[in-house]
């Protein structure tokens, strides 16, 4: 009798451009080769440049997302205005927040107050539609607040 023993590969990927991933998919799919099932993307409430193409081009694949600096450095998790961390001060992205980050900021605090949960649990979420750690849902209106402010950055990371 003869054993098979099947291997199967799983692959991610990150820092690219959306058409990378998807010429990489593409011709991984025209060779029977793996193709990518994880994404890791730069993504928080101060940061969300993946929305548009990334992040659309991965739910339509079935590619997982795993976002990172989705604390900002930090900013979506302690007071603002306190002492600057190592984290921040070592990041290769170095943040040079704008007046509606400011404000996103300050309205992730005060979402955190008004429900009795950290900043930090407010920010969290992949996307803010998503429910809280510990159960807790944002209304409609509450989310536009915090996306309101938002403005397009440029585009980091990629190379």
């Amino acid at each position: 009798m003869t054993s098979y023993i099947a291997a199967k590969q799983y692959i991610g990927a990150n820092w690219m451009w959306t058409w990378q991933l998807a010429e990489y998919n593409h011709t991984a799919e025209k060779h029977g080769s793996a193709q990518f099932v994880s994404m890791q993307t730069h993504y928080s409430v101060l940061y969300r440049e993946e929305e548009g193409e990334m992040i659309t081009y991965c739910l339509h694949k079935k590619i997982g997302s795993i976002p990172w600096a989705r604390l900002a450095e930090g900013h979506l998790a302690r007071p603002r205005g306190t002492q600057k961390t190592t984290r921040e001060t070592t990041a290769q992205y170095k943040r040079t927040l704008k007046n509606s980050d400011q404000e996103i900021i300050d309205r992730v605090e005060s979402r955190g107050k008004n429900h009795s949960v950290l900043k930090a649990q407010i920010a969290i979420p992949a996307r803010l539609d998503e429910a809280i750690p510990g159960g807790l849902k944002l209304t409609a209106e509450e989310i536009t607040s915090l996306e309101e402010p938002y403005q397009a950055k440029s585009v980091q990371g990629h190379l």
